[in-house]
């Protein structure tokens, strides 16, 4: 058995009587790598759902004042994650609309996107709130999930997202496209793309009707792929079939 997730792990599936891949993107890179296409497993990564919290409480602690729209990208600061990109669409937004970065900004590119607010002028409007633990306890107090990651096998912060019931705009990378559903749970933008982000982000900035909407929906299709109940009955699904390959030795 082998997961498939990042390409240094693919020199040891030569070996493995399954594959499971954590995305159709995975599995699609797989296959033009020439892995047969029989012996791999889509099995999306899933989350632990997160009882609902009380938003306004959540927005108080973060000090989120009521007057502002609140955007969160969640992501370890490499350039991969396109915080950048984000910070750049954010400046062709109205004033009211801020930007909350969750994760470690103590690596090389966060202190290159920290820089990048100063020098945009948008500082006063991008918010460092570090590293998190608690990160789907917080979802809940911001308006919007914005992505501008340029690679991505699936994207769990997404996942996150979308349990917590937040509209997502994001680049149309890797796995996903199959987290959000454009125009349906979220917009999809193309990659490197600020000012396509830009517009996509105020669309929905102007129209809280079908935020709540596509949040709705992204929270449904959250319960219908990405729990963690699914991601193990489908990992044991896999497991089955390696299990009943002709000369699998058993373990007692």
């Amino acid at each position: 058995m082998c997961t498939a997730h990042a390409t240094t792990a693919y020199k040891h599936m030569g070996r493995c009587r399954r594959i499971i891949a954590v995305s159709q993107a995975v599995k699609n890179h797989m296959l033009a790598r020439g892995h047969a296409d029989a012996l791999i497993d889509v099995v999306h990564n899933g989350m632990p759902d997160v009882p609902p919290a009380e938003r306004q409480a959540r927005r108080a602690e973060l000090l989120i004042p009521p007057s502002h729209l609140a955007l969160v990208l969640v992501g370890r600061f490499v350039r991969d994650k396109g915080q950048d990109l984000v910070l750049r669409a954010l400046g062709g937004l109205p004033e009211h609309v801020h930007l909350y970065f969750i994760g470690d900004p103590q690596t090389s590119f966060g202190q290159e996107v920290k820089a990048l607010a100063q020098t945009e002028g948008l500082a006063h409007r991008v918010h460092f709130l570090g590293y998190r633990q608690d990160v789907p306890r917080l979802l809940c107090a911001f308006d919007l999930y914005v992505s501008g990651s340029r690679r991505e096998a699936l994207g769990l912060s997404l996942v996150e997202a979308s349990a917590a019931g937040l509209p997502i705009v994001a680049t149309a990378v890797g796995g996903v496209p199959e987290v959000v559903v454009d125009q349906h749970t979220g917009l999809l933008v193309p990659p490197d793309r600020p000012d396509i982000l830009t517009q996509s982000l105020a669309q929905l900035i102007d129209q809280p009707s079908n935020r709540q909407t596509l949040g709705r929906q992204g929270r449904q299709h959250y319960l219908r792929q990405f729990t963690v109940e699914a991601m193990l009955a489908g990992t044991l699904q896999t497991y089955e079939r390696a299990r009943t390959i002709p000369g699998t030795r058993q373990i007692p």
